[in-house]
């Protein structure tokens, strides 16, 4: 993907979850197209994106004859994964109000608004929707943020940071 951003989600008994939020330099779908495995999640874009779309049969004998194009997408892809790795070892022995405000602290790094609903919060982190709930309430109490409709606003990125410092020890 060059620009923009897309939401991707799972859908389950007929309801969607966002589960990532992916922008440029991303690539989707990889893992499935190579493994020869289906999809396991869908893509929405979230306003414009400019993105490439590779049929199988074409791609692989492109890469196979550019080594360099094919070095560019698995480095694409490994980045991808160890971020997703670090933040799974990041939030692991956090309380889910630890684990909302880094996560509203990492999204909160590029613009003050994060759009993320309560229920792709708590997807994202694996939480309850009311957990995630009550974590906001407090964030919210402190100052720190201010909710809306499928919208956080970062108000102090220090009082958030100093939040999701806190681990359960």
């Amino acid at each position: 993907m060059e620009a923009g951003e897309i939401d991707i989600y799972r859908t389950a008994f007929d309801k969607k979850r966002v589960v990532s939020r992916v922008g440029p330099g991303s690539v989707l779908g990889d893992i499935a197209m190579f493994g020869g495995g289906e999809y396991i999640s869908s893509a929405q874009a979230v306003g414009r994106v400019r993105a490439f779309k590779f049929e199988r049969d074409r791609l692989l004998p492109e890469l196979a004859k550019h080594p360099a194009l094919c070095l560019r997408w698995l480095v694409a892809g490994l980045r991808q994964l160890e971020v997703t790795q670090r933040r799974v070892i990041h939030l692991m022995h956090k309380t889910v109000l630890a684990q909302v405000a880094d996560l509203l602290h990492e999204e909160s790094k590029v613009k003050a608004d994060v759009e993320l609903s309560q229920a792709a919060i708590a997807t994202l982190l694996g939480a309850s929707r009311q957990t995630v709930n009550e974590s906001l309430a407090t964030l919210k109490e402190i100052g720190a943020v201010e909710t809306g409709y499928r919208c956080i606003t970062v108000l102090d990125r220090d009082v958030v940071a100093q939040v999701a410092a806190e681990d359960r020890s």
